[in-house]
């Protein structure tokens, strides 16, 4: 029930040889309250990690999803091109 403005950082690293992904967020809401999560997917194995690093534990916890998301679906049809971010970088 947060009221405001909320800020958030986040950012992911992907292996695509060993279909892992780590994401890390940190954000910052206007109670002055800060949620951090850092996840680390292995989608061979149909688990994830949940990091705690303030803490140094993690939770093991299995993946919900049937399929990986960054891949494309078998059926999936060509649309058109789209970037985001700056194209100068």
């Amino acid at each position: 029930n947060l009221k405001g403005e909320t800020k958030a950082l986040g950012a992911f690293t992907y292996d695509s040889m060993g279909k892992k992904l780590r994401f890390r967020s940190n954000e910052t809401f206007p109670t002055n309250t800060s949620l951090s999560l850092d996840l680390l997917m292995f989608f061979e194995e149909g688990i994830f990690y949940e990091i705690d690093s303030q803490n140094q534990s993690c939770e093991n916890k299995a993946l919900q999803c049937t399929m990986h998301p960054l891949d494309i679906p078998d059926d999936g049809k060509f649309k058109g091109m789209v970037q985001t971010g700056n194209p100068s970088i």
